[in-house]
Order: structure tokens, then C-alpha cells, then sequence
């Protein structure tokens, strides 16, 4: 009797999509700073405080600092997806029928 493969594919969710496209993340973040106007560890602490948590649990980001602070999340996180460069059609192959182009 033939051996039955098992789906090595992961369940769809925004969770674990963010989490394959940080997981291999190495944000250059002086870079991502100075494109902002903030200081290194300014925008480290609001990533990995703020930013990352809030992706990784699928939770709203933190009201505080007001438009302001929204604003520099929104910088914060398209620099470093800028940076890592995701391959969708890659991640899209990791998950049952899905495509790079499909939601």
C-alpha cells in the first residue's frame, strides 16, 4: 500500500504570513532612521515594542503618539518590508491555494 504524503503547507493567516516574511529580517535600521528623521534605536524600540508584537499576536498597533506615531510606524514598517524584500511567489508556495497574486 502506497505511503500517504502529508501537506507540508501552512494554513493561511495574516500571522503566519507576517511571521515567514520576518522571520529572515535584517533591517539595516540606521538606514531606516535616517530615511525618517529618527535615531537608530528610536526606530528599533518602535519595531520590536510596538510594531513586530502587534504583527506577530494579529493585534491593532498602539494608539500612542497620535498621527504622529502612526505615521512613523507606517514609515517604519514599509522600510524594513523594503529592505527584506519578501519573495511572494515563494511564500505564496507555502500555503494551500494560494498565489503571489491571490488573496
Amino acid at each position: 500500500m502506497p505511503k500517504a504524503e502529508t501537506s507540508t503547507k501552512l494554513v493561511y493567516s495574516k500571522t503566519a504570513l507576517v511571521k515567514l516574511v520576518i522571520s529572515d529580517a535584517k533591517p539595516d535600521w540606521g538606514k531606516i532612521a535616517q530615511s525618517i528623521g529618527k535615531t537608530k534605536m528610536q526606530v528599533y524600540d518602535t519595531w520590536r515594542k510596538s510594531l513586530l508584537k502587534a504583527l506577530v499576536s494579529n493585534q491593532p498597533w498602539s494608539s500612542s503618539g497620535g498621527a504622529d506615531g502612526k505615521k512613523d510606524r507606517i514609515a517604519i514598517l514599509s522600510a524594513v518590508v523594503d529592505t527584506v524584500k519578501p519573495d511572494w511567489t515563494v511564500l505564496a508556495k507555502k500555503f494551500e491555494g494560494k498565489t503571489k497574486t491571490r488573496e
